[in-house]
């Protein structure tokens, strides 16, 4: 008798050897729900439903019809309730089972859910776990077995801005009970699927919960959030804040609500959004002036941080520790990574210095990083 946890995990199984081994995209499709949300980069890579799904892999097995060998790394799965569970893990693709040749890592994050005693998978997103931000995060496993350079020209750059300043695929949704679906979605996501906030909620009947926080728009110290979705979701909220921390400080409660009473809080956001822009423009003026050739950075458009990318046997550790040194710092890629395998990259603020600062934190790092070349 097979426990839930071991039924999600076959099922899995059974739809990457359909999908992978046996290239057959009828039998693939049968583990999907009619409302399969199958999130992924391009128009090809994408599907609202069932119907929408089999056409992306009809067109993907015709297009690369040989067999691909895969292997599983760190398998999660967790159960949500009796009836939905959340699937996690990293595929080594392989075009030769014995071979090492072209092998691929991608990440695979499903929401399965059981109906009438039958697990399927409610949503689905497959990203290339071995690329950072810059060159694209989210990357469909179909293309990926080919050469990236060769594809990422036919890549829609608003696109690929889109999903890598989103959650991991924008979009995770599946069903926490019989007929209650979950969807987590943010707007940018929602542009790029080709929703309003209003038609993604009728959509989904109503049931969407809307969550966000106070210390980037207000005040950076203040961890103050929320969370709007119906009154029983709420109440489940509430029990399991209770059990957390009993609940959030009155006094930043308070501070919150006398500030959205007394002053426009929309006006606010607008102001820091202007001295962002300018102290945005400033760093990457100044980094395409100071950084050393193969240095790599994203060009944010909203935001507090960019990501750079060193160049090559550049060890981001290493700058780290000489930018120390020099009195200026970033935070190392490795920890915004479930593997910790990158070395090559780092997050940096531009939102809290004054311009000279700017000016002058980047010509410091500029320096380290030519020292740890």
């Amino acid at each position: 008798m097979f426990s839930a946890g071991q039924k999600v995990n076959k099922l899995m199984q059974d739809f990457f050897t359909a999908y992978f081994n046996e290239r057959d995209y009828k039998a693939a499709a049968d583990f999907l729900r009619e409302d399969i949300r199958w999130i992924g980069l391009g128009a090809v890579c994408n599907a609202r439903d069932r119907s929408e799904a089999v056409k992306f892999l009809q067109a993907e097995i015709a297009a690369l019809p040989y067999a691909v060998f895969f292997e599983y790394e760190n398998v999660q799965s967790m159960m949500l309730s009796e009836t939905a569970a959340v699937f996690l893990c990293d595929l080594l693709l392989k075009k030769n089972k014995d071979g090492d040749d072209s092998d691929i890592s991608i990440r695979v994050m499903a929401a399965c859910n059981c109906c009438d005693s039958v697990w399927k998978i409610a949503a689905l997103h497959v990203s290339q776990a071995n690329m950072g931000p810059e060159t694209g995060d989210f990357f469909p496993a179909a293309l990926s077995m080919e050469k990236v350079a060769e594809v990422e020209s036919s890549i829609n750059r608003q696109m690929l801005g889109l999903l890598n300043r989103s959650i991991p695929g924008g979009i995770l949704g599946g069903y926490v009970a019989p007929g209650f679906p979950l969807y987590y979605v943010n707007e940018r996501m929602l542009t790029y699927l080709g929703y309003t906030y209003e038609e993604f909620v009728t959509d989904t009947k109503g049931l969407v919960m809307f969550l966000g926080t106070f210390s980037k728009i207000f005040c950076p110290g203040l961890r103050l959030g929320w969370v709007a979705a119906a009154k029983d979701v709420v109440s489940e909220y509430v029990k399991i804040k209770q059990s957390a921390d009993l609940h959030t400080s009155n006094f930043d409660q308070g501070i919150a609500d006398a500030y959205m009473e007394n002053y426009d809080l929309d006006k606010h956001v607008e102001e820091i959004k202007a001295l962002y822009k300018k102290r945005r423009d400033l760093i990457l003026k100044t980094m395409a002036e100071e950084f050393p050739a193969g240095t790599e950075w994203t060009h944010p458009e909203g935001g507090l941080f960019l990501w750079l990318t060193f160049p090559e046997g550049c060890s981001a550790d290493k700058v780290f520790h000489k930018c120390i040194e020099m009195k200026v710092a970033g935070v190392t890629g490795d920890a915004f990574y479930p593997n910790g395998k990158t070395d090559r990259n780092m997050r940096i603020n531009f939102s809290n210095m004054p311009e000279e600062k700017i000016v002058e934190g980047v010509k410091r790092m500029a320096k380290a990083i030519r020292e740890c070349m």
